[in-house]
């Protein structure tokens, strides 16, 4: 995952800075991040009345999802059996968490978005983004769209991830 694919969507200004010099290098690779940030944008643009943003690892995770283009680095980054990072550590904008830490920031959101489209399917997740577009606070959504705490959310997630879920609740506890 290139590390400068997150500065490209300008969240003041709604636009996508897409540098083209290059671009006929690798077409799978600009389709693919031109795609992610789009994806972006529309979150953006349904946001625009909303208070708050959705946490960053379910937008993160749905630009993943919906841009449909797997990330060969996800599936090597996957493979090395890396502790995926809590939740709660992944709420807001990830300019904060260190550069080494991004794919692991990207393979968390995408483990925890896919599990919730899984298990809730993605009209249910639709709905739950609705709802969050609106300002209305992570929790009470999670609860309102999917009859559960967002604590048994992430229990339910990390139960599903069995070779991190008992790593990652030794590190939380």
């Amino acid at each position: 995952i290139p590390d400068w694919a997150d500065r490209l969507f300008d969240h003041s200004s709604g636009s996508i800075h897409f540098p083209t010099q290059g671009a006929l290098d690798d077409l799978a690779l600009f389709s693919r991040v031109l795609r992610h940030q789009f994806v972006h944008a529309l979150f953006h643009e349904q946001a625009r009345e909303g208070n708050t943003a959705p946490p960053t690892w379910l937008v993160e995770g749905l630009a993943i999802h919906l841009a449909e283009d797997p990330w060969p680095d996800m599936e090597e980054s996957r493979q090395k059996n890396p502790l995926l990072m809590p939740l709660p550590s992944l709420h807001k904008p990830w300019a904060q968490l260190p550069p080494t830490s991004l794919s692991t920031a990207y393979l968390t959101a995408n483990v925890a978005t896919q599990h919730l489209i899984e298990r809730y399917s993605i009209y249910t997740v639709r709905q739950l983004m609705n709802v969050l577009m609106t300002g209305l606070p992570l929790e009470t959504a999670i609860q309102q769209k999917l009859s559960i705490s967002y604590e048994q959310f992430q229990l339910q997630w990390e139960q599903s991830d069995q070779p991190h879920a008992s790593e990652r609740s030794k590190r939380e506890g």
